[in-house]
């Protein structure tokens, strides 16, 4: 069971296309589709984030629209700076 002090409001969809940046300003950043937003462990959207570095959801496949690409994994050090930010 995860402490209620951990829990927190979380977008629950969080990848690079629910990410929009402003062409004047790249460092304003908004979020978007919050369709699957609710009440989670507050690392839920961390883990979405990275499991996304792997994963293309549109690929055009015969049987399976998904591929991984596990050489797109973060470094370790990528992950720990992203973790250091997010929480």
């Amino acid at each position: 069971m995860v402490p209620r002090e951990d829990i927190s409001l979380t977008h629950g969809d969080l990848h690079g296309l629910n990410f929009l940046a402003s062409n004047e300003d790249n460092t304003e950043i908004k979020i978007i589709d919050y369709d699957f937003a609710d009440w989670n462990p507050e690392t839920i959207d961390l883990a979405h984030y990275l499991n996304n570095f792997c994963v293309d959801h549109a690929h055009p496949g015969k049987d399976c629209f998904i591929k991984f690409y596990l050489d797109n994994w973060p470094t370790k050090d990528e992950i720990e700076g992203f973790t250091k930010e997010y929480l």
